[in-house]
């Protein structure tokens, strides 16, 4: 028994390592939405318990609502950009590739060209600037931001390091009407190196093109992780609900305060691991995203419409999943009595010899 009982959780195992749907869910953090122009071009990170890496998919969601798989990639994300209606896809770093990771260019889901990593500094994002790419990394001692730019020759560091001079938490950049807004946080990590919300200061800085502003305080909420967005040429912020079907707040930063513009609802849409804000059509849209669902609110001026949703884990994954769960912890509870039963009676076996 205990021999067919191992069989058994084993070949469960294995079925359910070539399930590509096993317990498949959406690394919500990872799920990057950017507009084009023509369309919103989003990359949605796919991992299962089985795989050795992470299969990263993109999908075209066009201006008459159609949302279509256009490619996918088995290595992972690290960041995303659009410049000149390209898409601009820069991968994790690697241990094999050193410290940064190579970049991708692609125009309507076709390749372009590749660019090469740094090989000074770890890309954390990228971001376009009047037609120019951006890199963005940490300083070698993690308290400031080393910024790049893209150039004929490679990769090349433009104006001094953005140095804060403590620990740095970097939270987003985008191109706005000033430059490039950098948001970062300071003292977001307690002792035991987990986010401290609470007492996180965050702040915003620019880099008009050619060097960096002074840094201002963003005037959070306490307990609260701002998203960055653009608006209109603006640096805004998405607040992700502080509770389960609270709103997604959107603000704008107005010198060192915030004014919220638009509230976007989340009853019904479960856990939100993540909100962004894309322009499509003249129109902006939120999109959701969650551990198994992403979600898209368009906006009317400021007024948010009905939600749609575009991505889930299909229920007969979930269903399958279960199952092999449900099977292999069976199999696990049945080989644990199993065997203490078998010890238990060779224990009584032996006892019984050595009496006779």
């Amino acid at each position: 028994m205990i021999l067919w009982t191992f069989a058994f959780t084993g070949v469960v195992m294995l079925v359910a390592s070539f399930d590509p749907g096993f317990l498949t869910a959406f690394q919500g953090l990872g799920v990057l939405p950017v507009s084009t122009g023509p369309r919103v071009e989003m990359l949605v990170p796919r991992r299962t318990p089985f795989s050795q890496g992470t299969t990263t998919d993109l999908y075209f969601f066009e201006k008459d609502g159609s949302f279509t798989k256009a490619d996918s990639f088995e290595e992972p994300i690290q960041c995303v950009t659009a410049v000149d209606g390209q898409l601009f896809i820069t991968f994790a770093h690697s241990e094999d590739a050193g410290v940064g990771g190579p970049s991708s260019i692609l125009k309507d889901g076709k390749w372009v060209r590749s660019v090469s990593a740094p090989v000074d500094f770890e890309i954390l994002d990228v971001v376009s600037l009047k037609g120019k790419v951006y890199a963005l990394g940490p300083t070698v001692d993690g308290t400031g931001i080393v910024l790049g730019a893209l150039g004929e020759g490679g990769w090349q560091k433009v104006a001094e390091p953005f140095d804060v001079g403590k620990a740095v938490t970097y939270a987003g950049a985008v191109e706005t009407e000033a430059g490039i807004e950098m948001v970062y946080g300071c003292d977001v990590m307690d002792a035991a190196g987990r986010v401290d919300a609470k007492n996180a200061k965050w702040c915003h800085v620019t880099f008009d093109g050619t060097k960096w502003g002074a840094a201002k305080a963003l005037g959070l909420p306490a307990g609260r992780t701002p998203f960055v967005a653009d608006y209109e040429g603006a640096l805004a912020v998405l607040l992700p609900p502080a509770a389960k079907n609270e709103p997604v707040e959107i603000d704008l930063v107005k010198g060192d305060g915030l004014e919220q513009i638009a509230q976007v609802p989340t009853v019904d849409r479960g856990a939100i691991a993540r909100a962004w804000l894309v322009p499509l059509a003249d129109q902006y849209h939120v999109i959701l995203v969650g551990p198994g669902k992403v979600w898209d609110v368009p906006l009317t001026g400021l007024t948010p419409g009905g939600p749609r949703l575009l991505l889930e884990v299909e229920v007969a994954t979930l269903l399958r999943s279960r199952i092999y769960v449900g099977l292999m912890a069976a199999g696990a509870v049945l080989l644990v009595s199993l065997g203490v039963a078998w010890l238990v009676v060779r224990v009584r076996n032996i006892k019984g010899r050595g009496e006779q």
